[in-house]
């Protein structure tokens, strides 16, 4: 598989961060006084912060959608700042795709200040072109507008791009619109696993696994 332009999500693609967000709901609901909902873990996964906050205004939170956004992405800060790990070859494959010139991005649903965090503590940032995150950008990646702005500035056409994702509908998005998909494996998605490789152009456990084309 060869790669002139990539677009990377981040938690549990690049980062071993998922469970930074597994209390983030629970915690904000609770502290507005509203009672959790079953299946809001799940719920959430597939939502960008907008969406949880106004979500969350549906189910009785008084404060406004920009208090509740803040206090959402205010939780989990700290520990990107400080903890997240990158996963299996993940650092390796970017630094490897940097020397290889090619233009590379990072489109996330978590907030701006937090992926610098993580990637400036891992001096990972200055491989990138730019962030982009959902939270600025106004639209989440069930819709083909992100990614084909990401492929834009990058200055890649869609086919020429390879997304890098684990989540199911970010992976079904990107492929409708055009692009080339790596599905990463992450235990948090492992029910959609067979949906994902069917879709998906490679399903990979790792970064140590990506099909160079070639072989090398």
């Amino acid at each position: 598989m060869q790669v002139k332009y990539a677009i990377f999500d981040m938690d549990g693609t690049l980062l071993d961060s998922m469970h930074v967000w597994d209390n983030v709901g629970q915690t904000v609901l609770r502290r507005n006084g509203i009672p959790v909902p079953e299946g809001l873990r799940r719920a959430m996964r597939d939502m960008t912060v907008e969406d949880v906050a106004k979500y969350f205004k549906t189910l009785g939170a008084k404060c406004s959608v920009e208090q509740l956004m803040q206090e959402i992405n205010d939780i989990p800060y700290e520990k990107y700042l400080y903890d997240v790990q990158p996963k299996p070859g993940a650092a390796a494959f970017l630094q490897r795709l940097h020397r290889q010139g090619v233009p590379m991005c990072i489109v996330s649903s978590t907030d701006a200040a937090s992926i610098r965090a993580a990637f400036d503590r891992l001096e990972l940032t200055g491989l990138f072109t730019f962030i982009l995150s959902t939270n600025d950008f106004g639209s989440g990646k069930d819709r083909p507008e992100i990614f084909y702005e990401a492929a834009r500035r990058l200055g890649g056409k869609p086919e020429e791009t390879v997304v890098f994702e684990d989540a199911l509908y970010a992976i079904r998005t990107a492929k409708a619109a055009g692009f080339q998909v790596a599905a990463l494996a992450d235990e948090r998605a492992a029910f959609e696993k067979s949906e994902i490789e069917k879709i998906a152009d490679v399903y990979l456990p790792d970064l140590r696994a990506f099909p160079w084309k070639g072989g090398c």
